[in-house]
């Protein structure tokens, strides 16, 4: 009789452990800190990243106070054009004026004041980007800064070269910051 009270006991005790860990884990599983991603409407956002257009060059001014060549503001228009349904609401640039330049036209047409992030504040961009309320965002930055934002955004290595038509299209699916995006290269305006 003792061994079966014993037995009992020992049964009793595992099942009280076993719903302890349950409701534990249970309580972690439905705590909104834990689950935070759970009860978050979809996140959709794509960002397109471009390089600045074609600059005056070689140019005396200081490298802040370069501008567009003609070609540059040629193209500048013609991302104008390119982008102007696409649904842009947010523009980030830097503090360089040929970056600035570009994005005029586009930010004009739709009404938007281009946010600066300085160059070498790549992280702080990104961040900005991510926490963002925007849906369609352009980043207009330069040669050395494109394939640091696309791989910051989770969009893998890139390669820009020289090459100023280079459009880069990110789609994130996520928050995250270790979170991968799906990216699509392409080209506007004439090859350069």
């Amino acid at each position: 009789m003792q061994n079966r009270f014993f037995l009992g006991f020992k049964k009793r005790g595992v099942l009280i452990v076993g719903v302890s860990v349950l409701v534990s884990l249970m309580s972690i599983w439905f705590s909104p800190a834990a689950n935070a991603h759970l009860l978050l409407p979809p996140y959709h956002k794509t960002v397109i990243i471009v390089r600045h257009a074609e600059k005056v060059d070689p140019s005396p001014l200081n490298d802040d106070l370069v501008p567009l060549s003609s070609d540059g503001f040629a193209r500048a228009e013609t991302l104008r054009e390119v982008m102007a349904n696409s649904g842009v609401s947010a523009i980030y640039v830097t503090q360089k004026l040929r970056t600035r330049q570009t994005a005029q036209p586009l930010a004009t047409l739709r009404g938007i004041v281009p946010i600066q992030v300085n160059t070498g504040n790549e992280s702080n961009l990104i961040k900005k980007v991510r926490a963002s309320t925007s849906k369609v965002i352009l980043i207009v930055a330069h040669s050395d800064t494109v394939s640091v934002i696309v791989a910051g955004l989770g969009g893998g290595v890139v390669t820009v070269g020289n090459e100023f038509d280079n459009l880069f299209v990110l789609t994130l699916t996520s928050p995250l910051n270790n979170s991968k995006a799906r990216l699509i290269k392409a080209t506007y305006g004439a090859p350069r």
